[in-house]
């Protein structure tokens, strides 16, 4: 979350989500980008309800809804979730 945006941050578990030959970083992103694309509609929708939620988050006294708000509609945070998506996704995977 530091450096934001352009970064797509590849790992072997996201390279195995999409499928990916291992140290081919021209087919990976250009994976990653097609296949975030398919999905991003959702994950901004998504995003979007996340500052209903900002009582529950622990850092609650410090960052109020409006920042919450601007962080979660950013491209960059988006492009973030669907990181830790194929993250999740390439650590079930049996590839």
């Amino acid at each position: 979350m530091k450096f934001r945006d352009p970064i797509i941050i590849y790992d072997s578990k996201a390279r195995k989500a999409l499928d990916t030959p291992v140290n081919d970083l021209e087919a990976f992103y250009k994976e990653w980008e097609i296949e975030y694309e398919k999905i991003e509609d959702r994950i901004v929708r998504v995003s979007r309800r996340l500052a209903r939620f900002h009582r529950f988050l622990a850092m609650n006294d410090t960052v109020n809804k409006a920042e919450v708000d601007e962080v979660t509609g950013s491209r960059w945070f988006h492009r973030r979730v669907f990181d830790v998506y194929l993250w999740f996704k390439g650590n079930s995977s049996n590839k």
